[in-house]
């Protein structure tokens, strides 16, 4: 299988959301869940913009003191890293890529990263004989995958 990783997905795998009100004994089970679709043999795959978008979350939680001590960022980061150099595959941001988002942002009503994810998606579902599913916990881009006929793994 090979799972596509919105970034919302990929950044669970290095932070576990926060304890809410809401949330309560129920924190973390996101990143539980990512976690365990990404085991081997799952291929990981992800847009080259999601290197700048996890980047951004991860500095935001540490801002919000979301890791358990200082030392938490710093290996997250370097877990990320190593990770993005030695296991995620990089779908290239091209300009047919860049116009079928385009296109996609109008038609699903999409902001402009969560169009290029879509439609690096299915540009590369479109290349594959492999079953590509997709991750995310952005409810925009959940009803525009499920609307273009992306399988969704959760």
């Amino acid at each position: 299988m090979i799972l596509y990783l919105e970034t919302s997905s990929l950044v669970k795998l290095y932070s576990q959301e926060p304890p809410t009100a809401e949330r309560g004994q129920l924190a973390g089970w996101e990143s539980a869940l990512v976690r365990q679709l990404c085991q081997p043999p799952t291929i990981l795959l992800t847009s080259r913009i999601s290197y700048a978008e996890a980047r951004a979350a991860l500095a935001r939680r540490r801002r919000e003191r979301a890791f358990s001590n200082p030392r938490g960022y710093r290996v997250a980061l370097r877990d990320f890293d190593k990770d993005w150099r030695e296991r995620v595959l990089k779908v290239s941001v091209t300009e047919a890529i860049v116009r079928h988002a385009g296109d996609l942002a109008e038609t699903r009503q999409l902001k402009g990263h969560d169009a290029i994810h879509l439609a690096a998606a299915l540009a590369q579902q479109n290349r594959t004989t492999s079953s590509l599913v997709l991750s995310t916990w952005d409810n925009s881009l959940r009803r525009a995958a499920q609307s273009e006929g992306l399988t969704l793994a959760h």
